[in-house]
């Protein structure tokens, strides 16, 4: 396994063993698409709470919604439970920025932490 791998789930590890869904606590916002056109996935304010409840606004398959319920995240999935289903993304977290990446058939929505 190479340093880069290592180091890659080393952050993993420590990103659950710290409790993975504090890591999202607090309110972020929307800021870019890659992949395709961001009218068909996009984000714009998300607010994630201590109790597993989050709420925000998102273009989700075309259609701009509003979006409030629970959230778990694991690491590497992000699962939102709302009253029109659950939704599962795939994610990557950079501890650097902090930011998230979002994939969602074949479109990548990055959101940035704005806030506790």
């Amino acid at each position: 396994m190479n340093a880069r791998t290592q180091l890659a789930v080393l952050a993993v590890v420590l990103l659950c063993l710290t409790g993975c869904g504090k890591t999202l606590r607090g309110h972020w916002k929307g800021v870019e698409v890659s992949g395709g056109d961001k009218s068909q996935f996009s984000f714009g304010t998300m607010e994630f709470n201590d109790d597993g409840t989050f709420k925000g606004i998102a273009t989700i398959d075309g259609q701009k919604k509003a979006l409030a319920g629970t959230y778990h995240y694991d690491g590497l999935r992000l699962k939102l439970n709302t009253q029109q289903g659950l939704q599962k993304y795939w994610t990557f977290y950079n501890f650097l920025g902090p930011s998230l990446s979002l994939k969602h058939q074949g479109l990548k929505a990055k959101i940035e932490r704005v806030g506790k």
